[in-house]
């Protein structure tokens, strides 16, 4: 069965740096580590995990600091050249460029690029959300068929306004729409914005990543009462649209990379070709993902 990584960050600056909530001067997390490529080449080996999803450092300080534009995808690039079978990477843009349809609309002719994400998350961007300032984003990603990660945590339904208004637009939602630990402050119950999440189902262009979801539980590995959360999800979605993701460069404090993906691989609660759709085949499919794998270990 191949498994495919929905999200990993790689970085290399391991200096203590202002996290990436620029509304917030005074936060500081020290993420104590890097998670270099030969780190996550490493960690991919060790669990039998084929390729991943690479992602933009989530320290945007530290990047910052190092001399990079908060935007580039320069080391992600580096990667996919490095490893053009086990990497692809989702481009970040700035939402304000007067070039964005330009950005698109050259956003996959570069190699390993498979999409583009856009954060929703501080109180300014979400003030240009509801001003409509993402608005040419989304419609230029629409118009160019470019897949599109969505990070809209706290606030799933209004994922439903871009489904509704872009419904060519291949949307993917990252982390289940929900706050997750450790970096946002889960709800008083974790999954109480999952019907939120569940109504998107109505939207034949909506997918979901299943990403962070083992953050949320109550119980120890392996997690069982995550399991009528998952049937929700499949009951709405079908299996089809759901995308396993680690994120462990992101949980890394809450769980380990084996845990990450043992609570699925391992369950008995999914038949093997469920398995090989949410771990793989399901990615493959909805990036239209067609780099080989190869030896490249």
């Amino acid at each position: 069965m191949e498994i495919l990584d929905a999200q990993l960050h790689i970085w290399e600056d391991r200096s203590r740096r202002h996290y990436s909530r620029p509304w917030d001067e005074n936060f500081v997390f020290d993420w104590g580590t890097t998670w270099t490529i030969e780190r996550a080449i490493a960690s991919m080996d060790a669990l039998g995990v084929d390729a991943a999803v690479l992602a933009l450092p989530p320290n945007y300080r530290a990047t910052l600091a190092a001399g990079h534009h908060r935007y580039d995808s320069g080391y992600a690039q580096e990667a996919v050249l490095r490893y053009p079978k086990r990497f692809g990477y989702v481009a970040h843009h700035d939402h304000h460029d007067p070039e964005i349809d330009a950005l698109l609309a050259a956003t996959l002719a570069h190699p390993g690029a498979l999409g583009t994400r856009v954060l929703v998350r501080s109180p300014e961007e979400w003030r240009d959300f509801e001003a409509g300032l993402f608005t040419p984003y989304f419609a230029a990603a629409e118009r160019h068929g470019v897949p599109l990660m969505i990070f809209v945590s706290g606030r799933p339904a209004e994922a439903a306004k871009i489904a509704r208004a872009h419904p060519d637009l291949n949307l993917i939602i990252d982390h289940l729409g929900l706050k997750q630990p450790p970096r946002m402050v889960p709800d008083a119950e974790p999954f109480q914005q999952l019907p939120d999440l569940l109504a998107l189902a109505q939207f034949p262009n909506v997918s979901v990543k299943v990403t962070g979801m083992p953050g949320l539980s109550r119980e120890p590995w392996p997690w069982n009462d995550l399991w009528p959360h998952y049937a929700r999800l499949i009951d709405a979605f079908g299996i089809e649209r759901l995308i396993w993701g680690s994120d462990i460069t992101r949980v890394a404090e809450l769980m380990s990379y084996a845990d990450a993906l043992g609570y699925v691989k391992h369950t008995e609660r999914l038949s093997a070709s469920d398995k090989a759709k949410l771990l793989g085949g399901n990615l493959r499919r909805i990036l239209d993902w067609h780099a080989p794998l190869g030896a490249e270990r």
